[in-house]
């Protein structure tokens, strides 16, 4: 449609300068052509506003649990008074049941905790025998240091936690 309007004016253009008979058009005067371009179609109508969506407000979030109390040392604790009142239990168990049967130093001995396996070693009369009551002493002492432990980290933990940081500054208590 745009390129037959643009033919249209240059025919009429080209008829009103030049290609009329000289009768037709004299020289000096002016020969309007009157071109009425065509319109351009309406725009469209503008589309209409999307419906409003109800957005509800966030929820407030919940404030997290307070953390747990750590149970620091718990397991060194309950692991050290194990081993040794197991391992105590039975080397006091043979002491007795030796002293009954007639071997009452070595018998007397081993009912010490601790030490007591070590001063029984050397009164036996085997190797296997002092081996395995010196065995019995090096597993007690590991429990009973292992159960000191646990409690040694425990009232470092304990201490640590003492001393916070408030919203005034740090908290001290003794």
């Amino acid at each position: 449609m745009h390129n037959s309007l643009c033919l249209s004016v240059l025919l009429a253009g080209s008829v009103a300068l030049g290609s009329a008979p000289a009768s037709a058009a004299e020289p000096g005067t002016t020969v309007n052509v009157n071109v009425n371009p065509v319109a351009a179609p309406p725009p469209p109508p503008p589309k209409p506003a999307p419906a409003p969506v109800y957005v509800p407000p966030p929820c407030p979030t919940p404030k997290p649990a307070p953390p747990k109390p750590k149970k620091v040392g718990r397991g060194e604790i309950v692991a050290g008074a194990t081993i040794f009142g197991t391992m105590y239990g039975v080397s006091s168990l043979a002491g007795v049941i030796a002293a009954d049967f007639g071997a009452t130093q070595w018998g007397a001995r081993m009912t010490v905790p601790i030490v007591g396996p070590f001063l029984a070693a050397p009164t036996t009369e085997s190797y296997t025998a002092g081996w395995f009551t010196a065995m019995l002493g090096i597993a007690q002492a590991a429990g009973a240091i292992t159960f000191v432990a646990g409690l040694a980290k425990r009232g470092r933990h304990k201490r640590r936690v003492r001393m916070a940081a408030t919203h005034s500054g740090v908290a001290l208590r003794f």
